[in-house]
Order: C-alpha cells, then sequence, then structure tokens
C-alpha cells in the first residue's frame, strides 16, 4: 500500500501506543502522503479488530476508538484509529537520521520489551542490523 502512494520507507516501528515512520514522500507532498496513509491503513485495521476471532479485546478496543471520534468534534467518521494531530520532523542531514533511527528503534529497549533492538518483531531494527525484516524498505544510511 505505501509503495502505491509514494512513499518511499525507510524505517517503521509499531510500539503498543504509537507508531514511528521515516520516509519520503515521492512527490514531495508528505502531509497528503500521511494523511492517505492513516485513513487507508485505519480502515483496514478496524476491519481487521472486528473481523478476527481471535482479537480477544475487540469491543475494548471499538469501545475506545469510538469514545475518541466523539471526543473530536472535527471528525466525520463515528470510530477514529489515529489521533488526528502528527509530529512531523524533517531529516535534513545523515546525522539527523542516524539520531531518529537510533531513538525510533530502541523504544522496545527503553520500554523492556527487548535487550537488542533488532529482536522487536515489529520493526525495521533488524533491516539495519544487516538482516531482512517484515517489509521492503529503502535504507536511509
Amino acid at each position: 500500500m505505501y509503495k502505491e502512494k509514494g512513499m518511499v520507507l525507510g524505517a517503521w516501528i509499531i510500539m503498543s501506543n504509537h507508531v514511528h515512520l521515516i520516509f519520503r514522500a515521492r512527490e514531495k507532498n508528505p502531509q497528503r502522503l500521511l494523511q492517505s496513509f492513516k485513513s487507508s491503513t485505519a480502515k483496514e485495521l478496524i476491519e481487521l479488530i472486528k473481523t478476527n476471532p481471535q482479537e480477544s479485546k475487540r469491543e475494548r478496543y471499538l469501545w475506545f476508538m469510538q469514545l475518541a471520534a466523539k471526543r473530536n468534534k472535527t471528525t466525520k467518521n463515528d470510530i477514529q484509529f489515529w489521533q488526528q494531530h502528527n509530529k512531523p520532523i524533517e531529516l535534513w542531514s545523515n546525522d539527523a537520521i542516524q539520531k531518529n533511527l537510533d531513538y525510533i528503534h530502541n523504544n522496545p529497549v527503553v520500554s523492556g520489551e527487548v535487550a537488542e533492538p533488532h529482536h522487536y518483531l515489529y520493526s525495521s531494527a533488524i533491516d539495519y542490523a544487516s538482516g531482512k525484516g517484515m517489509l521492503n524498505l529503502h535504507l536511509m544510511l
């Protein structure tokens, strides 16, 4: 999905309560690209939560997303997966890229989930440690 939208993915991590992406927009439209990414992934993830018979916390997740939509006066939906704000940072140098790669990949180490960044499954850290992760990436360094 991300390739078709013009996103060149360089790094990623999914934590229990947030996501980090490092990407480049092919057409220099990062805000529109991120909005499109969030919209399409929200639809897919909500559907997965609703239909996965192994999801034991389905009702709780859906309740939280409905509550978020009710509290947000700008949403048009009755359910909200992503928060509406983003915290984009432009990475202008190799030093800035390395600093942010280290930061996102060390999230699960800091939270105590793994001892080494490349041991965390839902991350691109393995790609930067000469392994192969879950997604195809354009390595940033």
